[in-house]
């Protein structure tokens, strides 16, 4: 617990300052638009963006590790210096700011605080970070980009930029079974935002109050048990509440501060390369384009700045590691270097993608087949939240036409639910597996949810007798909302398991120990799990003997593993 603490500190202290730095950048750049000071949890996603942006540059020259860390630590320090008056001033605005906070407030960001820290500290138990996660982490941490890495393992191929962030936070060149703490870190400042934003909304807008409560307890359902892992899910959900937030509170909020649509442009794209299925995210440009008051071509000019400096080291990094520019997509096979994935393993990738999250097994489908096994298969509440979803959009439509105060009151509410609908069309298509699209479907269904509740009490409200009923019960539901809060979260603290939880008072739990092998493979040696699927922290290099994933007729492309592979060709 103290080196999570420690950890997060130091996350907190790198991605503050450089946060700082954008926004007093953009200050400088847009002063007529600056209204407001960013939050410190806005400025911290806000640096986590930017470096992660910046060591997708760094990673096609050197390994993130000891230099990398170094680096923006120096920058870091600098800015500091020279900025100090400012960064100080600001820290100590903040603290005057949280002194201000009742103490339900208080108590309740520090029940999160402790609920967090000790969820980050039990053994990751998220399948995919065994499979391939770990695995990924350390080919980072341990070299620059590797050449047809995506040859060891199909799955070493996917490019989730959110890696790039756990290796620089990882310290495995002080710790070899190293740190997984970003995401624990991300569960904390986004915890802290939608509890401050719960107290600021319950007092004049009841209504998003409910939302922040709604997504909070959600966050505390569905994460928190995956907060030990490095998963890329709790990453984007994170980044893509933070951009639903900000637009909602700042962009088209009471204050209306056009200073952070530039900030939540690079967010947006950045998502995208944490993971593909994150792809409407970027739709929020549109909105750019439609309501930033500047000229349409300078606009446009700006998106495509952002949009090359996020995806032009994606691109490259995707082609060192597969061959492709977007991978696994085969249909975009341009290039051939002697590292390139065979076209029918990344046809086969991509189709187990779709196959698995529809049917659970590797065989693909047409629609009248996999659709009803799918659908047999879910759970109630996912049955329900299924037929919700099919039904929701009518009557959405039926709301808008009907009532034009809704559609004033509502409309950036309005235009998140869209982006949140075409992403469950985006998501049901391509991998219709739930876990895919929780960041696009809680806020979905909350929204939708406030949406129709108000004009149903509105319709109501029309009674006359019923007001007075109505008002008492809106008079209570503050103070209720945060004891349901606080009941909520000491009891996920009292069902926590603290099997070997004095184990970890210094240190989180270890990854998991697998037996393995080692297996003579053409002109290497590759650690085999004996369990034959997952990796977690074996040395390097190591794979998996598994259809559709391990590919194992490969070989070195020179004397040293930085060379990379590529499959024998006969």
């Amino acid at each position: 617990m103290i080196s999570t603490l420690l950890v997060w500190i130091y996350i907190f202290l790198l991605t503050t300052l450089t946060g700082h730095f954008v926004f007093r950048i953009l200050g400088r750049l847009l002063r007529k638009d600056v209204s407001a000071e960013p939050s410190t949890t806005e400025m911290s996603i806000t640096g986590l963006t930017f470096l992660g942006i910046f060591l997708s540059f760094f990673s096609l020259f050197l390994k993130i590790g000891l230099a990398a860390n170094l680096l923006i630590v120096v920058f870091c320090l600098i800015y500091f210096l020279s900025a100090r008056k400012s960064i100080i001033s600001d820290f100590k605005s903040r603290v005057i700011g949280f002194k201000q906070f009742p103490s339900i407030v208080k108590i309740l960001i520090f029940i999160y605080l402790i609920l967090v820290l000790i969820a980050a500290q039990s053994i990751p138990n998220v399948s995919d970070t065994g499979l391939y996660h770990i695995q990924n982490i350390k080919w980072i941490s341990n070299f620059k980009v590797i050449p047809g890495l995506g040859n060891l393992h199909g799955r070493f191929a996917y490019n989730n930029h959110s890696f790039l962030l756990e290796a620089l936070f990882n310290f495995s060149f002080l710790k070899p079974d190293f740190f997984h703490l970003l995401n624990s870190y991300l569960l904390v400042i986004l915890s802290v935002t939608l509890i401050t934003l719960v107290h600021k909304k319950l007092s004049h807008d009841i209504w998003r109050g409910f939302l922040y409560a709604g997504l909070l307890l959600l966050l505390q359902i569905f994460f928190l048990k995956s907060a030990s892992s490095p998963t890329p899910d709790i990453f984007l959900l994170a980044g893509i509440w933070f951009i639903f937030i900000i637009y909602l509170e700042r962009i088209t909020g009471e204050r209306n501060n056009k200073l952070y649509w530039i900030p939540v442009l690079f967010m947006a794209f950045f998502m995208v390369t944490v993971k593909l299925s994150a792809f409407p995210i970027a739709l929020i440009a549109v909105l750019f384009l439609a309501e930033y008051d500047n000229s349409w071509w300078r606009k446009l000019f700006l998106i495509l700045i952002v949009v090359a400096l996020v995806f032009v080291p994606y691109f490259i990094r995707n082609y060192i590691l597969s061959g492709y520019l977007i991978y696994p997509y085969p249909s975009l096979n341009i290039f051939n270097p002697d590292w390139k994935i065979p076209v029918q393993y990344v046809s086969e990738m991509k189709s187990v993608i779709s196959a698995h999250a529809q049917s659970g097994d590797w065989q693909q489908r047409p629609f009248s087949k996999w659709f009803p096994f799918w659908y047999s298969h879910l759970s109630t509440g996912f049955k329900i939240i299924s037929c919700y979803i099919v039904i929701s959009p009518a009557v959405m439509a039926v709301i808008i036409f009907l009532s034009e105060k809704m559609r004033k009151r509502f409309t950036s509410d309005l235009k998140i639910v869209s982006i949140c609908f075409l992403a469950v069309v985006f998501w049901f298509i391509s991998a219709p597996n739930f876990r895919f699209i929780y960041a696009f479907l809680f806020f979905y269904l909350l929204l939708t949810s406030m949406i129709f509740t108000i004009f149903i009490l509105k319709k109501f409200l029309s009674l006359g007798y019923l007001r007075s009923y109505i008002d008492k019960v809106k008079n209570l539901l503050p103070k209720a909302i945060f004891v349901l809060l606080l009941l909520f979260s000491v009891w996920f603290i009292l069902k926590l398991d603290y099997k070997g939880f004095e184990d970890s008072m210094v240190f989180p739990a270890r990854f998991k120990d697998v037996p393995y092998n080692r297996v003579d493979l053409n002109n290497f040696i590759v650690n085999i799990p004996e369990d034959g699927t997952y990796c977690w922290n074996l040395p390097l290099p190591s794979s998996i003997i598994q259809k559709h994933i391990g590919i194992t007729d490969i070989e070195m492309r020179g004397p040293d593993l930085k060379y990379g592979f590529r499959v024998i060709m006969k």
